[in-house]
């Protein structure tokens, strides 16, 4: 896996997260595109264009590249505002994976 750009992000106070500029170009991410969201682990979102059929949910990138995480997996995952994640793309896959960097003391 070839990981070529990345950022480190916080979650906002509603569940908003901004994907860095480098990771939408790269993978031609614009405002108004539909984005799923997959979760197996509790360190790990996957966000992709293509659906995998089962275990998604779907999100919209807004006018300043921002995603809103469903709140059925910040529940789960037991997310909340602040923690911080690392945001990288992988071309190749054609993903943009989110990676638990930090959990928010609180």
């Amino acid at each position: 896996m070839n990981l070529n750009e990345s950022g480190r992000r916080m979650l906002d106070d509603c569940r908003r997260l901004v994907l860095p500029y480098s990771v939408r170009s790269q993978l031609n991410v614009q405002a108004g595109d539909e984005l799923y969201v997959f979760s197996n682990c509790e360190e790990k979102i996957v966000l992709t264009k293509k659906s995998n059929g089962k275990d998604s949910s779907s999100i919209i990138v807004d006018e300043l590249g921002r995603v809103t995480l469903p709140k059925e997996l910040c529940t789960t995952l037991e997310l909340c505002e602040q923690d911080s994640f690392e945001v990288t793309a992988v071309p190749e896959d054609g993903a943009i994976i989110l990676y638990l960097a930090e959990k928010a003391r609180g």
